[in-house]
């Protein structure tokens, strides 16, 4: 038996057998009239905003393209059994299982940060996107012989133009590695050495509408 309890540590669906029910906790706050009404209210609303702002040629697998995701949506409709920590998603994050890699990149970056952070990550048209990997990454590190290689990993990308947005990121697509493009590079450190890095550039699945591609890279 699975029972469902995340938020506030109350029983609210128990599944069991091949079945989901209700719970004896929420059944009886069902039996509040007040309670049901808004529970109804809130939940036709949840399906007229969902009907009228889902488009079906904009949804690939879970995201719509052009809406904004914060890392525990796009974590979370990933189906991640266990939440990563934060510190350690940096600019992306390959799941346990190797099927997926989300990417988020703050496209402007601020002066203030670390020298192995500021990657140049960049449009080169609505179509084409040049990217840094995290710092002391070679073309033999796992992730990036995986990127190069295996054609059956997902690969959706998440960009927001800069920090004073917040934590959403629009997602902009699912991406393909150009298999051509892998260099390896060097970038400065904060202590007057350097660190590889490897860049290459993606292939957006889908061209990234105008008037977005136009407001995210307005200042290059």
């Amino acid at each position: 038996m699975i029972t469902y309890n995340e938020k506030f540590g109350q029983e609210i669906l128990i599944y069991e057998n091949d079945e989901i029910k209700l719970s004896n906790y929420f059944s009886n706050k069902l039996s509040n009239e007040i309670f049901r009404t808004y529970l109804i209210d809130s939940t036709e609303y949840s399906i007229g905003k969902f009907n009228r702002q889902f488009k079906a040629d904009a949804y690939f697998d879970g995201f719509i393209l052009y809406r904004k995701y914060s890392r525990r949506d796009v974590f979370r409709i990933l189906c991640y059994e266990k939440e990563p920590v934060y510190l350690n998603v940096g600019g992306y994050f390959l799941s346990s299982d190797k099927s997926n890699c989300p990417i988020f990149v703050n496209y402007e970056k601020h002066e203030d940060i670390s020298s192995t952070t500021k990657y140049k990550d960049k449009f080169l048209d609505n179509y084409t996107f040049q990217w840094m990997s995290k710092s002391n990454r070679t073309l033999n590190s796992p992730e990036i012989i995986l990127m190069r290689n295996n054609d059956e990993l997902r690969l959706p990308l998440f960009i927001k133009k800069s920090n004073d947005e917040g934590q959403d990121f629009y997602y902009i697509g699912d991406v393909k590695p150009i298999k051509d493009s892998f260099v390896q590079e060097s970038m400065s450190n904060d202590k007057g050495g350097s660190v590889s890095v490897v860049e290459l550039r993606f292939s957006l699945v889908n061209p990234v509408e105008k008037s977005l591609y136009n407001y995210i890279t307005e200042n290059d």
